[in-house]
């Protein structure tokens, strides 16, 4: 167990390994409290982290810190300040209660921060030092900047078409398979801009700099043609003669071809690289390797003993001098690629950073770059220096392991500084990280540099090394479970590159010793046949007959599985801290090595019904609402675009109903926007088509007129867009689809500041923005249900959870050969990279850099294994590891566990660890297929326990606490058909209809909403269709056609036509609100229907009271006498001259009661 004391020392330099859940951030604001206790400012302290998350985590659990330090009793002080190995003197209290004011009181705080807000801090100090524009703006997204610099780099191309850079762009355009290739190539380059300016630093000519170093490292001459050289050279061609003369003795069909083509190739005196494939396909086969040619009775009989020799001779030496022409060919390759990749390279980053300097913004890369330059080349360095040792007496980093070479170059300085400053400053550096969490690598991140910072330590600063395996986080299971994986014991089979070790693994403990857990190795899922049709008809009809897919069910079984699982934990009791509670989604996370099969598992989860967060990646610009809207948007700009409109349609904001669409599609000839004008004019004002023949107009006027976020937000105001789609969304979604509107409309400020009226621009931004669309807005809090978790490793490092799914384990790890891309290596030794090159796909790659590419796949494999140790530690209480069976090649991670797992059977450590073996045979019941495994600790939690009564002693109430309140002015909301009376079946008017109390209720919200349609003008066939796809998902087919006939039926009855022919009336309103203040009451409700006649009103009340008959209504309509006189009274206000009737219709019978006329 780590000295806690000695790794929070203020005077110790220290270097901690720590390893997952082993509390690095308690460790590090430990560091911190013991600096302050010291009487060391909050200002000349420094934490830097990675993230914006665990910096201000870090800020936060300080703050947290100090406060509990402040605000505990005397016996809990001293505890804490024994836990981080402090004094416990009174004077050291003394000082521990007072940190809290100290620290928000600084007037130069403690500065808790990332490494980019570190260099950005830096460079606004120091701009025209660093060179940088003052004032600059940081851009977080550099992808609108990356598209712009491609379509500078063409227009540059195209100026001049024989130029150096067109000759170079044609060159990586043949070379690398066309556009895609070309750009991804060229976006590595600018992914590696940094490694690039560092290789190339100070160079006059970059281009020509690493040319030159490329060809003295390939031995390559520009203007050297290996093929040529090869046909040229006196020997081989005297070799190729000799032998095409031998062959000739033995004149069999294959060898006349041969002699045939030897001939040829002797005869062409261009030396063409024609000539040379001849002579390569007689001597090689097409995989490079030397043709069978044995010593043979035949052979000897037709040529003799000693031709026989010279003629094998020959065909060795041939075959020799061939293979070294063509390793010479592909490093020649090498380089004409390489150099190509250079120029285009180079001119695509100078268009790059034209624009960013341009528009005053630095990237990432630029803030690291420039901070480097500033502290390590500039003239100004020892002055800035000098400035920011003055602010620095304390530097601490967390997860080290995450430091790229540009990060390490830069805080050297910093750290020479401190180690060789002034002896009588007291001064530290406390590192801490793990190398077996560095995961990182695409972002340059290098675990080797944990190494050197270490050594570099020791070396200069006589720094503490110390090591932390005891887990804060996990159960006995889990940590047992990953012992029994990662540890290797003596006699394990040797390792093979189906592996995946971490090298001094060293065996983990936990603090939770009585923590129940399990861990648990999932069957594989067999490989089985794919679904769909064997033998598709060689002809279909697109139109008619969908197109068949095979479809592997692997990953769609794996989700049902999970899914299964979850569902069976789910409202289980865990433990959490003294506590115990129920297991929800929000305790479970999915955890995947990229997105390429996440779809599988979420659809699995909506299978189950349970509410899930997706991985992110296009889960913004490919929701169905962003979607719908960027349609809507397209429409507006483009009128002929009929599929835009389509999708606008029938989206929740018109609603419209396939057969409306049938119908525009089956109108005379014309844009969908004309046939939707000549349709609309005979529908209702509330129909679909109408509504959208009404907006559309309304909002194409206001295209190239206002902003566009003034025109989103006239949409969203006059479509009433939120709602519409809050109430077609499933609830569980609904908080995620309004961050997505919200989020949408405020996009639009992000294009231009929202100033000018380009909706062209901003649809072609989104277009961009979905090319990197890696994560959704967030959304808000209220009313969020749990939900599981799906992401990938990478995302979820740094998070932990009580429950795991590994899942897609055993997919192959194997890095694909994916064509060129760069060779790089910047040892953390030197200043610059090693190398820094385009490699070629398998068949093109030489030799040098094949051997280069093969030094790269050990850090490669190292951090797939070193992603397997992350997923494993996120878990707290239980953890499962599942997989489908790969198509080829081996099991991935989950081969790897399992063979670990087995190993541990065979050697008792299984037993001794409580894993429990499952072997899974073959149908033969002989071959074992699969062992599965399980791992259990402890007893689960069997019940909640009651929360302990508070105690009250020593606490006085305020005698004014116990009165009653006053009493206040009574608010009243009265409105008949939602009275609380017995027989009253109509539901709260806030309440849905899938939430309505009783069936009567549903009965009564129905009904009225057929009246109130039935009464508006529209035809009956539209009203019923419209009801019922508005509730025919939750209604019975003959109740909704019973309900209809009775709704039907009151406007048709002759005694009711003086309420609904239009001929006897002025104006008629359905659903009207009612608010007026009566007597120091409010007075709300809403009147079903409203009749405006000369000289009077009527005010109608629809009641769907099953049970009421021609002899009971007039007892019911008593219940409601009060509340139609307190409308009739609001009715009265507002037209004050005229007569007021009260009616209740009772639908069910046919009966209308008069109450009275006033």
């Amino acid at each position: 167990m780590m000295d806690v004391s000695r790794a929070t020392a203020p005077e110790n330099n220290v270097v901690v390994q720590a390893a997952a859940g082993t509390g690095k951030t308690w460790l590090l604001t430990s560091r911190i409290i013991r600096l302050l206790l010291q009487g060391t400012e909050p200002g000349a302290i420094l934490a830097l982290s990675f993230t914006r998350k665990a910096a201000g985590e870090i800020h936060e659990r300080v703050t947290e810190r100090l406060l509990a330090l402040a605000a505990s009793d005397e016996d809990a002080l001293v505890k804490q300040l024994e836990e981080i190995g402090a004094g416990t003197d009174p004077a050291s209290r003394e000082a521990a209660r007072g940190l809290y004011e100290k620290h928000l009181s600084a007037i130069h705080p403690l500065r808790t921060t990332t490494f980019h807000a570190f260099c950005q801090e830096i460079l606004r100090r120091f701009p025209l030092e660093a060179d940088v524009p003052p004032g600059f703006e940081l851009v977080e997204s550099t992808a609108e900047l990356e598209q712009a610099a491609w379509l500078a780099l063409d227009r540059k191309a195209a100026r001049d078409s024989g130029g150096t850079l067109a000759n170079a762009l044609d060159t990586l355009l043949r070379e690398c398979g066309g556009v895609t290739g070309t750009h991804s190539a060229l976006d590595d380059f600018l992914a590696h801009r940094s490694d690039w300016w560092a290789y190339t630093e100070n160079e006059s000519n970059p281009v020509d700099f690493a040319a030159t170093q490329l060809g003295q490292m390939l031995d390559v001459a520009e203007d050297a043609d290996p093929h040529a050289s090869f046909m040229r050279d006196p020997a081989v061609r005297e070799h190729i003669a000799r032998y095409a003369e031998l062959l000739a003795g033995h004149p069999t069909a294959t060898n006349q071809e041969y002699i045939a083509n030897l001939t040829r190739a002797l005869a062409d005196t261009q030396a063409s690289s024609r000539s040379f494939e001849w002579v390569r396909g007689v001597v090689l086969t097409n995989m490079d390797e030397p043709r069978k040619l044995k010593r043979s009775d035949a052979l000897e009989k037709k040529l003799g003993t000693d031709r026989t020799d010279e003629i094998i001779r020959l065909h060795q030496e041939i075959a020799s001098r061939l293979l070294a022409a063509i390793a010479g060919h592909k490093r020649r390759w090498t380089f004409m690629v390489s150099r190509a990749w250079y120029v285009c390279g180079v001119a695509l980053l100078e268009e790059y950073q034209r624009l960013k300097l341009e528009r005053g913004v630095l990237d990432f890369a630029d803030l690291e770059w420039k901070t480097y330059r500033l502290l390590n080349r500039s003239r100004h360095a020892e002055w800035v220096q000098y400035k920011l040792d003055q602010r620095i007496d304390h530097l601490l980093v967390d997860e080290f392991q995450d430091t790229n070479p540009t990060q390490w170059r830069l805080l050297l300085p910093l750290l020479q500084e401190i180690v060789a400053g002034d002896p009588e400053r007291r001064r530290s550096v406390f590192l801490v990280g793990d190398e077996k969490q560095s995961v990182y690598r695409f972002r340059r991140a290098d675990p080797r540099l944990f190494h050197a910072a270490r050594h570099w330590l020791q070396q200069h600063a006589q720094a503490h090394t110390l090591t932390q395996h005891l887990s804060r986080r996990s159960s006995p299971a889990i940590i047992r479970f990953v012992n029994l994986v990662f540890h290797r014991s003596s006699d394990v089979e040797p390792e093979t590159d189906s592996d995946y070790p971490l090298q001094d693994f060293q065996p983990h403990d936990t603090h939770h010793r009585q923590l129940w857990g399990r861990a648990e190795l999932l069957p594989l899922v067999r490989r089985g046949d794919k679904t769909g049709e064997k033998a598709a008809p060689a002809w279909r009809n697109p139109l008619e007959r969908p197109r068949q897919v095979d479809e592997d069910q692997r990953h769609r079984q794996e989700g049902d599985l999970i899914a299964g699982k979850i569902r069976e934990i789910l409202g289980r009791l865990i433990a959490e801290g003294e506590r115990v509670r129920s297991l929800t989604g929000d305790d479970i996370m999915i955890l995947l090595r990229d997105r390429t099969h996440a779809r599988f598992y979420e659809e699995a989860l909506r299978r189950a019904g349970i509410p899930y967060i997706g991985t992110g990646r296009g889960a913004f610009m490919q929701s169905l609402e962003v979607r719908d809207l960027v349609h809507l948007l397209h429409q507006l700009v483009e009128p002929y675009n009929d599929l835009a409109l389509a999708s606008a349609l029938r989206s929740p904001l018109f609603a419209a109903t396939e057969d409306d669409l049938l119908r525009l599609a089956q109108s005379p000839p014309g844009t969908w926007r004309m046939r939707l004008e000549r349709l609309a004019m005979g529908q209702t004002p509330d129909g679909a088509l109408a509504r959208a023949r009404q907006l559309l107009p309304r909002w194409s006027s206001y295209v190239g007129r206002v902003p566009v976020h003034d025109l989103l937000d006239r949409i969203y105001c006059e479509g009433n867009v939120v709602a519409r789609y809050l109430a077609a969304a499933v609830p569980h979604l609904r908080p995620r689809v309004e961050a997505n509107l919200n989020h949408f409309l405020e996009l639009a400020l992000e294009v231009d500041s929202g100033r000018y009226p380009s909706l062209s621009h901003f649809l072609a931004w989104l277009e961009r923005q979905a090319e990197h669309d890696d994560k959704s807005p967030a959304e808000p809090a209220w009313n969020r249900a749990p939900r599981v978790r799906v992401m990938t490793i990478h995302a979820a490092k740094g998070l932990e959870s009580p429950v795991v799914f590994l899942a897609d384990a055993a997919r192959s790890t194997d890095n694909r050969d994916r064509g060129l891309r760069p060779l790089v290596d910047w040892p953390v030794q030197d200043s610059r990279p090693r190398y820094f090159h385009l490699g070629g796909a398998s068949k093109e790659i030489d030799d040098i850099s094949q051997a280069l590419r093969t030094e790269q796949q050990w850090p490669a494999r190292r951090e797939e294994a070193n992603l397997l140790y992350v997923a494993l530690t996120r878990a707290r209480q239980m953890l499962y590891v599942s997989g489908c069976e790969p198509g080829h090649g081996g099991r991935g991670w989950y081969g790897f566990v399992e063979k670990r797992l087995r190993h541990a059977g065979d050697s008792g450590e299984a037993a001794r660890a409580g894993l429990q073996l499952d072997n899974i045979s073959l149908d033969d019941g002989k071959t074992v297929f699969n062992t599965c495994a399980w791992l259990e600790f402890g007893q689960p939690p069997s019940t909640q326990p009651m929360e302990p009564p508070i105690s009250m002693t020593g606490f006085r109430v305020d005698p004014r606490l116990t009165q009653p309140f006053p009493e206040l002015p009574e608010t009243g909301i009265l409105n008949p058909s939602r009275s609380a009376q017995p027989e009253d079946d109509y539901p709260d008017e806030a309440t849905g209809f899938t939430e309505a109390r009783t069936p009567q209720q549903r009965r009564g919200k129905v009904i009225h909403r057929m009246l109130e349609r039935l009464t508006n003008g529209e035809t009956h066939a539209t009203v019923e269709k419209t009801i019922w796809q508005e509730f025919g998902e939750w209604l019975e087919e003959k109740d909704f056609n019973q309900w209809w006939r009775e709704a039907c039926a009151v406007p048709d009855q002759a005694d009711f036509r003086e309420f609904f022919d239009p001929a006897r009336y002025q104006e008629a309103r359905n659903e009207i609100p009612i608010l007026y203040r009566d007597g120091g009451r409010d007075v709300y409700g809403v009147i079903d229907r409203l009749v405006i006649r000369q000289e009077e009103i009527v005010l109608i009340d629809y009641k769907t009271h099953a049970r009421a008959t021609r002899d009971n209504v007039a007892r019911l309509a008593e219940d409601f006498r009060e509340q139609m006189r307190q409308y009739g009274e609001g009715a009265r206000r507002l037209w004050p001259g005229k007569k007021l009737r009260l009616v209740l219709l009772f639908t069910a019978c046919g009966e209308m009661v008069e109450l009275e006329k006033i």
